[in-house]
């Protein structure tokens, strides 16, 4: 799921990397890592994981 999560979000890992940058925020892979985890454990689909990425993202 890790793979076709990062293929469809709305920003990149450069994207994010920019937008954290000099903050005490997870990594880029850190980040996607707990999403993947979080909506594993739910049982939610990769839809599911790219909404809460891309809001995650944005709300930063």
């Amino acid at each position: 799921m890790k793979t076709e999560l990062i293929e469809n979000l709305d920003f990149t890992e450069k994207d994010y990397n920019e937008k954290t940058a000099g903050e005490d925020i997870a990594s880029f892979n850190e980040f996607i890592d707990a999403i993947v985890a979080f909506v594993e454990q739910s049982g939610g689909t990769l839809e599911d994981a790219i909404i809460m990425a891309d809001d995650a993202y944005y709300q930063l």
